[in-house]
């Protein structure tokens, strides 16, 4: 008779997990169409994850514009900016490893840009250095549009920054831009000996089974081209750019699922030790690129934002590039986690990243079984003082061009 309860017991325990699982699901899949017909988007894919374990992908739309090919999770989007994390978290992992500090100066590595000698590795990670982004000399877009193939090398581009005024003198600012991460590439690659394309491989992608991701620094082969997304600004198919003309700073391919599951390893500790994971932790404003004053203002740490949203404190990183729009995300205050990427990277609607971010957060904070999960979390976790801070109103992200 007790085993019959047991057995009665772990069948409506089972009943009723996949009640939650599916109801999660089918509003997550209503959102995803919901944002794709509402910003008029050919594709949208997006990952949840809850810290009970489980995990969500919805997407919806298809391969190539008014095409007949259904996306599915599996299916490949440029993912820009968040490349930056990977990046960030390699210099850590470097200085774990005694092979710098991110409070060495640039020159100590790089001695051919003197003006530059003096900013510091951490300065870089943050993009308090005031150099000039390569990408907005003028005619940057149209030639990447009608060069899609060019492969550009590192030094290309840092050299383009290196003849443009800086923004403004090391540590008095704070300006997004890809010059930071290019450098921080150059970098690794001298104190490594290694590709950046074999380190992510190694360090990232192989231990946490990352096998829907690659960094691409080349032309596209056809079998990568077959499985990603197209891309479009407006009427244009910006699909075949490749990444060697971003590099470090977002030449990374991937999945939302796939960048959940690095997001989750990088914010629990997988990836980066305390002290270092502290680090990358650390915020400076982003209109004055100083410590923050505020627990509730927006800032930049090391690769990573961190924003006040209407659900509360999350650490975000946004990718944008030609014809692509990605965003990662991670609640410390509830264990929550979210990823998505669309294929259009029109400016004219910013706000979908915040719309897309707010309504899936709040699917699963309004499922009972979410609640339990995060209510677990919330106890048996030492949550951040971030946490006592009100809510926001809207999203504040960052501005990055």
């Amino acid at each position: 008779m007790k085993s019959f309860k047991t057995l009665a017991a772990s069948l409506l325990i089972s009943a009723f997990s996949l009640a939650y699982a599916d109801n999660v699901q089918s509003n997550l899949q209503q959102e995803a169409l919901n944002i794709q017909n509402k910003y008029g988007l050919y594709a949208v894919s997006i990952s949840a994850y809850v810290p009970n374990g489980s995990k969500f992908n919805a997407v919806s739309g298809t391969m190539t514009k008014h095409g007949d090919v259904n996306i599915t999770a599996d299916s490949l989007f440029p993912i820009g900016g968040i490349t930056r994390t990977f990046t960030a978290a390699l210099i850590l992992q470097l200085e774990q490893e005694g092979k710098l500090n991110i409070n060495d100066p640039l020159g100590k590595y790089i001695n051919t840009y003197p003006q530059w000698s003096n900013i510091t590795l951490k300065q870089l990670l943050n993009h308090a250095s005031g150099i000039y982004s390569y990408d907005e000399i003028s005619h940057w877009w149209l030639h990447l549009a009608f060069h899609p193939n060019q492969v550009w090398m590192p030094v290309q581009l840092t050299d383009i920054a290196y003849s443009n005024q800086p923004y403004f003198q090391p540590g008095q600012g704070w300006r997004f831009t890809g010059t930071d991460y290019i450098l921080l590439g150059m970098v690794i690659e001298k104190v490594t000996g290694q590709s950046l394309t074999d380190l992510i491989s190694q360090r990232f992608l192989q231990p946490l089974n990352l096998s829907h991701t690659f960094y691409s620094n080349q032309p596209y082969t056809d079998a990568q081209l077959a499985q990603m997304v197209h891309g479009y600004v407006s009427w244009h198919d910006l699909t075949d750019i490749n990444g060697s003309w971003i590099g470090a700073a977002g030449a990374l391919v991937s999945t939302p699922a796939d960048t959940l599951s690095w997001d989750i390893a990088l914010f629990t500790g997988k990836v980066l030790n305390n002290k270092q994971l502290n680090e990358m932790l650390q915020f400076n404003s982003v209109q004055t690129g100083k410590p923050l004053s505020s627990l509730s203002e927006t800032g930049y740490g090391l690769g990573i934002a961190r924003v006040n949203t209407p659900t509360g404190i999350i650490y975000f990183a946004p990718g944008i590039t030609p014809g692509y729009r990605s965003g990662l995300s991670y609640s410390p205050c509830t264990g929550l986690a979210v990823s998505f990427s669309l294929n259009s990277s029109l400016m004219a609607h910013p706000e979908v990243m915040g719309e897309l971010l707010n309504q899936t957060y709040q699917i699963l904070l309004a499922d009972p079984q979410v609640q339990k999960a995060v209510k677990l979390y919330q106890n048996s976790h030492s949550l951040p003082a971030i946490c006592q801070v009100p809510k926001s109103a809207t999203f504040d992200f960052p501005v990055i061009s």
